[in-house]
């Protein structure tokens, strides 16, 4: 569409890196000022600008959809569902964008989705990472995300499992994230295990023992 500009932006409302999840924004002068006398409303939805080349071209804010995306190499944005939802995890509200958030930022990871999985009832929940790394040949261990996500998130908001993948599935049709395809909570479980006994066995090659644990219902 012309005049018009879709930002991937984190909760800091700074620009997501290609193929990192976050927030879908819009600007442009189609963008309108706000909803009538809802000041809190708007002030939620029509944040100001927070980009100084645009802000000089009249576009004073951004309209905030609420949408999860993620722009892909080759230019497409792919949506993934809506951004602003939470889920119960043993009686605690935990907000999954959060935690793919944090995964996102270390180094050794490309991007991830954090689904809830389980019966319904908070104690039968487990919160379970499907992550793709920057190279499937060198993922982070399972004590690396996890001890990640310890110094970054509240106990209860770690997830159970870390799941590593090639890439995420998505919709050939929408290119939005096919979460049906995702690995079941015992299929993950085998992924990861056996993803984690070749990096056992890779490390001891170079002569650097290791120890693993791949499920964890301690968080």
């Amino acid at each position: 569409m012309e005049n018009v500009k879709l930002h991937v932006l984190n909760e800091k409302r700074e620009e997501c890196p290609i193929g990192v999840f976050g927030e879908i924004y819009v600007a442009g002068p189609t963008v309108g000022i706000g909803y009538l006398n809802k000041p809190e409303q708007t002030a939620e939805r029509f944040p100001p600008n927070p980009f100084e080349h645009e802000r000089k071209q009249g576009w004073k804010r951004i309209y905030r959809t609420g949408d999860r995306g993620r722009f892909l190499p080759d230019g497409q944005l792919e949506v993934a569902g809506r951004i602003a939802f939470f889920v119960k995890i043993r009686g605690y509200s935990v907000v999954p964008s959060a935690i793919e958030e944090t995964l996102n930022r270390h180094p050794m990871i490309a991007t991830a989705v954090v689904l809830a999985l389980g019966d319904i009832g908070d104690h039968e929940k487990k919160l379970v990472a499907y992550v793709v790394g920057t190279n499937w040949e060198n993922v982070p261990t399972q004590k690396e995300m996890r001890d990640h996500c310890k110094k970054n998130l509240p106990p209860y908001a770690v997830p159970s499992l870390f799941v590593p993948l090639r890439a995420l599935p998505v919709s050939e049709s929408s290119r939005k994230l096919d979460s049906k395809k995702l690995p079941s909570f015992d299929s993950g479980t085998k992924i990861a295990e056996e993803k984690e006994a070749e990096i056992v066995a890779k490390k001891a090659e170079n002569g650097a023992g290791t120890t693993t644990q791949v499920r964890s219902d301690e968080e």
